[in-house]
């Protein structure tokens, strides 16, 4: 079973057809780098190295949901709602939002 996986190179759309096992594989990809250290060292959440993990986190999370139906975007979403930025005061699920508008993408 094949399914097509899609996203943007070099600014333009292209679509894949790829195996679950290549889906999860490249979930997997994206979850390892949605904790490098420099995107958590910082305590504001609103810097840049912040969102660069958010977009990764989000990536993973779309990936598995568009799979399995998981749900996990919304749950992470959920769970960013409880981090409030110190500096800026908005908190962490329109943080995530305004990281993924930052490169032309939306949550799922």
């Amino acid at each position: 079973m094949k399914h097509i996986l899609s996203f943007t190179l070099n600014g333009l759309p292209v679509d894949v057809l790829v195996t679950p096992t290549e889906t999860l594989l490249e979930a997997q990809r994206w979850r390892l780098a949605m904790f490098a250290s420099d995107g958590w060292y910082w305590e504001e959440p609103t810097r840049p190295e912040t969102k660069q993990v958010l977009r990764c986190a989000a990536r993973a999370a779309q990936l598995v949901d568009g799979l399995a139906g998981a749900h996990l975007e919304r749950r992470l979403l959920e769970d960013l709602a409880l981090v409030i930025s110190p500096i800026r005061g908005v908190n962490g699920a329109a943080i995530y939002r305004e990281a993924l508008a930052e490169v032309g993408r939306s949550q799922a």
